[in-house]
């Protein structure tokens, strides 16, 4: 899962930061201000994920001591 991760984020950084990929397919580099908005609610997506895991392990042992 991890690998897959890895070579996902690696084609997407090439396809907007190497020259003859973003050509073709018409796209270009990120600046700062829109890469940080893309990590930004990246870790936002990842911290409400993160809480409702633990939400729901809460509520799974709760329902277990009922």
């Amino acid at each position: 899962m991890l690998a897959a991760v890895a070579i996902t984020t690696g084609l997407q950084l090439m396809l907007l930061y190497v020259a003859p990929i973003a050509e073709f397919f018409g796209t270009g580099p990120l600046e700062g201000g829109e890469l940080m908005l893309c990590i930004g609610f990246s870790l936002l997506l990842f911290l409400f994920l993160q809480l409702e895991k633990l939400w729901r392990l809460r509520r799974r042992t709760a329902n277990a001591h009922a």
